[in-house]
């Protein structure tokens, strides 16, 4: 009785209800899941004042003395008249430059963290070709150390993107650096979701065995699905219609796809689509599908190729994201061209620099400088206004913000970098990082976000050079504004040549007011004066050096000039080797390739000389040193033993125990050979030649280059160099040591050189957590000789930008300089390296500072033969130049 006493009274309170007066066509008809609600940022910021700083808004305007006021996250007032807000907090920006926020519209931050382990490998969803069903928000990781780096670097918004192995690879994430312990609480409120798509030789190298072969494939697979993702919106907008005919007698509900939904939102403009795409008629193809079935592409990723068909990116206002200067790492790379943002924005279309990379994105404003300093070699009319937007207004613009943020305008938000010096300087850093009107870095009180990750190891991020405000060696940056195309084809060489009213560097010194006089006869520098030379040689060729800089020609210690062409392609690359042991027989003189089209580009930038190894495990090879010299190349063999004591995937004891068989049996072989060879000594692991191959690093006639990165492996090595040194006079260098400051001392004591890249100096290894970013001056206060390599794959051109990053950390100029001319000269025994009468000449004269990227090489003489800067990229760019103009 009293169960039925309960069951009426709940009837009765049911009856009682209001009716639900939803339909059930409203009901059923929510397409989308509901947006996820991002916390609010901190609208409500103090009063914040700058005042008398230099400002680039990105608006067209730079102000040499301006003030900016902020207020609730915005920007409330611009002026160069006096601001009185006697509540705000008061940022004096004498001397200091105020430029937007620095947008990265391409980063896998968060999804690709550092350090690097495949179980924090959250980028590609490659299970299947179409994952339009993802969202790289939901793999982010807000305590990757990068994004306080990339903070550092003066980045405030970056858009997160799932990687590139798919057709679709799914739905970005736009995200402010601001530190939060979620992505839903980093993420830009209301900014416009986009998505990834993919072209070209990714998708069909990750899914060769999934049934995509081709770009066939690639294509017929878009069209498949965008085809299937409109008949699915016909389905709901039938059901939506006959729901509201019908009333409440909906007809059949469509069955829910995640993946149809997100390409159904592209197809309606609601989603922004980005496409990773290299080649032009790759990019020509997918601009013909989106036409065919009515969606809009925003911006095409990477577009190396984009400059061929500039007039057509700009028609349809489609942006391109690229770089100032990769290329060739793989053939869809190989006609990328400096020029390419330049030429874009000649002819009318957005242009944007990005990073795709956790260490390019701390320094979008150098590059940004760079790519403009490539168009005004070649002519075109780049303003500072023009490359700022690079990094900021177009790159707003492809994330569907350049209303809120990417200028400096009243009524924007308040998202403000200010630098200690121009922002495209290779030496400035940030001083300020301001977002939403928040000081979110602050670099003087060392007040910035720190990685949970990184507490209990060291915080390397606020190790990063002391105040240090390197002295310029030109007035100015001086940015090139004449075209630069008389400079390409140098005039026939003269017996010799006769430098005038030039500043030369020497032994260390800059000197100013010099005269140098070489010849092309003998190769060599025959007399250097203070002021003029008085006796000058017949058919000499005389060059006012008034305003440039003369130095030595730029040693690279440790690439793979020469050995590849393409890495990612077998067939045009030849310095790796497939070893599990040691191969020091294994010459890199035997895969040379003087012919590369990489280098002329790389002489360009004033590389005169390189040091080409076979990469492997304890010892790839054995290495070749040459020049770059159109004709009659120095080359010298062998120079040094390449390999690698770090940590592989067996454990640090087995590259020990193959270490110490390899050294007893070369000291077998060393000693007794006649023997060995006779076959009188049997079971040796290693073949005789490689054996053989180590005759000469065992009498100390060449060096073992090592590289080596974490602290207690270096510890490691140098108690074995001092245990061997005894009984072998032994030459090492170690190389990469990104932990090697814990060593300084030692390692100076025992005098061993130590190749490093200063641009490279970041966690992303568990080998690298101790990584800082001012190891150079680290490593040379303590008196360690110093090498710079920029390495391989086409980056080699960037030698002068690692001495350049190593001076923004603190280290002294000259020493930098050093460290890729005259100590890698010495260190591997190479001609050139320094100016000294006597000495081979190679030459490099110089816009103004070579240490600054946006400066050039205008003259490079290699055995005082003057060189054609002329090359491939080049030619590929004035091609494209001169057809749409």
């Amino acid at each position: 009785m009293r169960n039925f006493l309960i069951l009426l009274a709940l009837f009765s309170l049911i009856a009682c209800q209001p009716k639900n007066e939803t339909k059930s066509s409203e009901k059923w008809t929510e397409q989308n899941p509901r947006p996820l609600p991002a916390e609010p940022y901190a609208m409500n910021s103090e009063p914040l004042l700058i005042k008398g700083a230099k400002v680039m808004t990105a608006e067209g305007d730079i102000f040499t003395r301006a003030n900016i006021l902020m207020e609730k996250g915005l920007i409330k007032k611009i002026s160069q008249e006096d601001i009185t807000a006697p509540q705000a907090r008061v940022i004096e920006g004498d001397g200091l430059v105020v430029t937007p926020g620095i947008i990265d519209v391409h980063s896998h931050m968060g999804v690709y963290p550092h350090p690097w382990v495949s179980a924090h490998s959250d980028g590609n969803e490659s299970s299947r070709p179409v994952t339009a069903d993802v969202w790289a928000e939901h793999a982010f990781w807000p305590q990757d150390p990068s994004l306080w780096r990339a903070l550092a670097g003066g980045i405030t918004t970056i858009q997160v993107l799932p990687g590139s192995a798919n057709l679709v690879g799914g739905r970005s994430f736009t995200a402010k650096l601001i530190p939060e312990v979620s992505a839903r609480s980093m993420r830009f409120p209301g900014a416009p979701q986009g998505v990834k798509m993919a072209c070209g030789e990714n998708p069909k190298r990750v899914y060769s065995e999934k049934g995509i072969k081709t770009r066939m494939g690639n294509v017929a697979g878009y069209r498949k699905a965008f085809q299937e993702a409109l008949e699915y919106k016909r389905d709901w907008d039938e059901f939506t219609k006959g729901s509201k005919d019908k009333k409440d007698k909906p007809g059949k509900i469509p069955k829910r796809n995640f993946v149809h939904e997100t390409l159904m939102k592209i197809l309606e403009g609601e989603i922004l689509l980005h496409f990773h795409c290299y080649r032009a008629d790759d990019i020509s193809n997918i601009l013909d599908v989106a036409q065919e079935f009515g969606f809009k592409i925003r911006t095409v990723h990477h577009g190396l190729e984009a400059y061929k068909i500039a007039p057509r990116l700009a028609k349809e206002d489609v942006a391109t994201a690229t770089w100032a200067d990769w290329w060739g790492f793989k053939i869809e790379a190989y006609d990328g061209v400096p020029q390419n943002a330049a030429l874009l924005t000649h002819n009318g279309a957005k242009a944007i620099i990005h990073s795709d990379s956790p260490t390019d994105v701390q320094f979008l404003n150098l590059e940004a400088g760079k790519a403009m300093m490539a168009g005004r070699k070649m002519g075109l009319k780049i303003s500072e206004d023009q490359a700022l937007k690079w990094v900021t207004l177009n790159a707003a613009w492809a994330l569907g913000l350049e209303d809120r943020i990417g200028s400096i305008k009243e009524g924007k938000m308040a998202d403000l970098v200010i630098w200690d010096g121009h922002p495209f300087s290779v030496f400035t850093k940030t001083r300020y990082v301001i977002i939403n009107g928040n000081v979110v870095l602050d670099r003087a009180k060392k007040e910035r976000p720190r990685s949970d990750f990184e507490i209990g190891v060291l915080d390397m991020a606020f190790n990063d050079g002391r105040d240090f405000h390197p002295p310029k060696t030109s007035a100015d940056l001086n940015f090139p504004q004449d075209d630069y195309s008389s400079f390409i084809k140098p005039p026939s060489d003269m017996d010799y040549t006769l430098i005038e009213n030039v500043k030369i560097f020497s032994q260390g010194k800059w000197l100013e007011n010099q005269s140098l006089l070489f010849s092309a006869k003998d190769q060599k520098i025959h007399k250097i004066e203070s002021g003029a030379i008085k006796e000058i040689p017949a058919n000499t060729r005389r060059i006012d050096g008034q305003g440039k800089l003369l130095t030595a020609g730029l040693i690279e210690s440790a690439t793979d000039l020469g050995l590849v062409e393409i890495p990612m392609e077998d067939l045009a690359n030849d310095s790796y080797v497939k070893s599990d042991v040691a191969t020091p027989g294994n010459y890199a003189y035997d895969s040379l390739n003087l012919m590369s089209v990489r280098i002329p580009i790389t002489r360009a930038e004033g590389v005169t000389t390189a040091l080409s190894y076979p990469g492997g495990n304890l010892i790839g090879g054995t290495g070749v040193a040459f020049d770059l010299g159109e004709t009659e190349p120095y080359i010298k063999t062998p120079t040094a033993l390449y390999g690698s004591i770090s940590k592989g995937k067996e454990a640090r004891s087995m590259n020990w125990r193959t270490l110490r068989i390899l050294m007893d049996e070369a000291t077998r072989w060393h000693k007794n050979k006649e023997n060995l060879i006779s076959g009188k000594t049997l079971n040796l692991q290693h073949n005789p030649v490689d054996l053989k191959a180590m005759e000469p690093f065992l009498k100390g006639d060449i060096p073992w280059v090592i590289h080596v990165e974490q602290a207690n492996e270096i510890k490691n090595l140098l108690d074995w160099y001092q245990a061997t040194s005894k009984k072998f006079p032994i030459k090492i260098i170690l190389w990469g040591a990104s932990e090697a400051w814990l060593h300084a001392k030692e390692i100076a004591k025992l005098n061993i050189p130590v190749i490093i890249n200063p641009i490279e100096q970041d966690p992303n290894l568990f080998t690298k957590l101790r990584a800082r970013k001012d190891l150079a001056a680290y490593l040379a206060d303590a008196g360690v000789p110093l090498i710079f390599s920029a390495g391989g794959d086409g980056f080699t051109r960037r030698l002068r930008q690692q001495a350049g990053f190593a001076v923004k950390y603190g280290m002294d100029p000259e020493q930098a300089l050093l460290a890729i001319t005259q100590t890698p000269a010495q260190v591997f025994a190479v001609e050139g390296g320094d100016i000294l009468e006597g000495k081979t000449a190679n030459l490099v004269l110089w816009s103004g500072d070579p240490l600054e990227p946006t400066q050039f090489a205008e003259k490079v003489w290699i055995r005082g033969r003057s060189q054609n800067l002329d090359n491939r990229q080049w030619d590929l760019a004035e091609k494209y130049y001169k057809l749409y103009n």
